[in-house]
C-alpha cells in the first residue's frame, strides 16, 4: 500500500512538474538578468499559477517559482529580486535561487495586476477591480493607497525615472494612457485612444511606448512625449498581454493570453546610431588605396549606407556606399586630403540617424607608389573557419614579411618569410574572431600584394 501511495503520489508531482513547464494564460514577460533568462507568469486559472523560466536561445521553459502563487500577474525586477502581483497579495522572489523572500498582503485589494518599482525599490501596483494603484514598501513591509480616483480600470503600469512618475493604462473601452505624478499624486491624460482593454506598457531604447490592446488584439507605439499617433507594430494576436521591451536585444515581447505563447519580434530602432571604428577620429597618414571603413553593428538591419564628404556638413559627397555588414574597403581616395565620413542603417525601409561625424586625413603620397598584384598570389579557403592557405605560382615574387590586419588596422597575426621561399604558407585561423580580415604580402618598401579573407 505504501509503493502504491508512493507511485500516485510521484505521478501526481510528475503531471503538476510538466503541466508546469508550458504556457496556462501567460500573462506577464520580464528578463532576469542574473540568469539570462525570461521569466513569465502563468496565471493558470487564478488557483495553480507559475512563474517559468525561458531560455532565448532555444525556448526551453523551466520552473522558476510556485511556492505562494495562486494567479500571479504583473512582475517587476529591484534589486535582484522579482516582486510579482498575485491577486490580492505581492510575493518576492530571488533570483539567484527562486527562493520566496516577500510576501505582503493588500487588504482591500481584489484584481492586483500591473506593478513597477521605482528608483528607491518602492513598489506601486494597480488594482483593475477597485480602480486604485497601491505603493508598498518592501523594507518597511507598509501598504498605503496611492490613488484612488481618476484611475478606473488600472492594469499596466511602467516607472518613468526622467519625469518622476507612473505611466498607467486602462481596462475599459476608449481608454487612454495617463501619468502620475509620485510626488503628489496628480493624474494627467497623456493621449486618448479609441481602443479598448488597454494591458500592458513598456518603452524601447529610444524612449518610444508601447501599449497592448485585447480589443484589437494589437501593440501600438506612440513616441516618447505622446504626441504621436499612435501605430501598430504588432497584430493577430490572441489577448496580448503584459508586454515587455527587452533592450539589449531589441525585442518586443508578448504574451498571447489566450493563445498560450510568447511571441518575440526584433525591432529596427531608428534611433540608434551605428558606432564608427576605423578609421579613427582625427587620425593622420591613412593608406588612400584599400582603406577600411568599420563601425559597431546595429542590431536588427538589412544594409548600410557608407558617406564619404570633403566638407564636414556633407555638401560635398565623394563616395556613397552601400554594404550588407558593418565594414567596407574604399580603393581609391586622393592623397594628402582631408575625409570626413559618417554612417546610417537600414531595415530596408527607413534609414536610421547619421552617425557621429569622423574625420581622418590621408597620406601625403600613394603609399611611396604602392603597387598591388592581387592577382599573383590566392587565398584558400576563402570564407575559411580553420586554416588558410597563401600560393604565389611566380616565383620571381620575393615576399618578404606577410601581415595579416583586422577592420581596426592591427596586425594579428605575423610573419618574417625567408629569402628564396616556396611559395606558400599556411596560417591557422580557428581561433580568431569572425569577420573580415586584410592581407599584406610585402615585396619590398614600396611593393606589396594585397588579398582578403572572410573568417567564419
Amino acid at each position: 500500500m505504501r509503493q502504491l501511495i508512493s507511485i500516485i503520489a510521484l505521478l501526481a508531482f510528475t503531471t503538476i512538474n510538466v503541466q508546469s513547464q508550458t504556457y496556462n494564460s501567460p500573462e506577464c514577460i520580464r528578463w532576469d538578468p542574473v540568469n539570462e533568462k525570461y521569466l513569465v507568469s502563468n496565471v493558470a486559472g487564478n488557483s495553480d499559477g507559475y512563474i517559468l523560466h525561458v531560455d532565448p536561445e532555444n525556448d526551453e521553459k523551466t520552473v522558476f517559482a510556485t511556492d505562494g502563487l495562486r494567479g500571479p500577474k504583473g512582475m517587476t525586477i529591484y534589486d535582484g529580486v522579482v516582486y510579482v502581483s498575485d491577486i490580492n497579495q505581492v510575493e518576492g522572489y530571488q533570483l539567484s535561487d527562486g527562493a520566496q523572500v516577500f510576501h505582503i498582503d493588500v487588504s482591500g485589494s481584489a484584481w492586483l495586476n500591473g506593478i513597477t518599482a521605482d528608483k528607491d525599490g518602492n513598489l506601486y501596483v494597480g488594482d483593475t477591480d477597485v480602480s486604485k494603484i497601491y505603493k508598498i514598501v518592501p523594507s518597511a513591509g507598509t501598504v498605503t493607497t496611492f490613488v484612488s480616483s481618476g484611475i478606473t480600470g488600472v492594469n499596466g503600469v511602467y516607472y518613468d525615472e526622467a519625469n518622476n512618475r507612473l505611466i498607467a493604462c486602462f481596462w475599459r473601452s476608449n481608454a487612454p494612457l495617463s501619468a502620475i505624478d509620485l510626488e503628489t499624486a496628480e493624474v494627467t491624460n497623456l493621449i486618448e485612444t479609441p481602443y479598448s482593454n488597454l494591458d500592458g506598457i513598456a518603452r524601447d531604447n529610444c524612449g518610444n511606448y508601447y501599449f497592448s490592446s485585447w480589443g484589437t488584439n494589437k501593440v501600438y507605439r506612440t513616441n516618447t512625449d505622446f504626441t504621436e499617433e499612435p501605430v501598430v507594430v504588432e497584430q493577430d494576436l490572441s489577448g496580448p498581454a503584459d508586454i515587455f521591451f527587452n533592450t539589449l536585444t531589441q525585442e518586443l515581447c508578448v504574451p498571447n493570453f489566450s493563445a498560450n505563447t510568447f511571441k518575440r519580434s526584433p525591432v529596427f530602432l531608428p534611433c540608434m546610431q551605428a558606432q564608427l571604428l576605423s578609421p579613427e577620429d582625427g587620425s593622420n597618414d591613412q593608406p588612400s588605396r584599400n582603406l577600411v571603413f568599420s563601425w559597431i553593428a546595429v542590431k536588427h538591419v538589412k544594409s548600410y549606407k557608407l558617406e564619404i564628404s570633403l566638407t564636414p556638413v556633407f555638401t560635398e559627397i565623394v563616395l556613397a556606399l552601400a554594404s550588407g555588414s558593418p565594414e567596407l574597403i574604399v580603393e581609391n581616395l586622393d592623397v594628402n586630403s582631408t575625409y570626413y565620413w559618417r554612417v546610417s542603417a537600414s531595415d530596408g525601409g527607413v534609414f536610421s540617424e547619421n552617425s557621429d561625424t569622423f574625420t581622418f586625413t590621408t597620406e601625403e603620397s600613394s603609399g611611396v607608389n604602392l603597387q598591388e598584384r592581387n592577382e599573383s598570389i590566392r587565398v584558400f579557403p576563402n570564407p575559411a573557419s580553420d586554416k588558410i592557405g597563401l600560393v604565389w605560382d611566380d616565383l620571381s615574387i620575393n615576399v618578404r614579411q606577410i601581415q595579416v590586419l583586422n577592420l581596426m588596422g592591427q596586425v594579428v597575426w605575423q610573419i618574417d618569410m625567408p629569402i628564396n621561399n616556396k611559395g606558400f604558407q599556411y596560417i591557422d585561423v580557428n581561433k580568431w574572431p569572425r569577420g573580415l580580415y586584410v592581407i599584406k604580402c610585402v615585396e619590398t618598401e614600396d611593393q606589396m600584394i594585397i588579398r582578403r579573407v572572410i573568417i567564419h
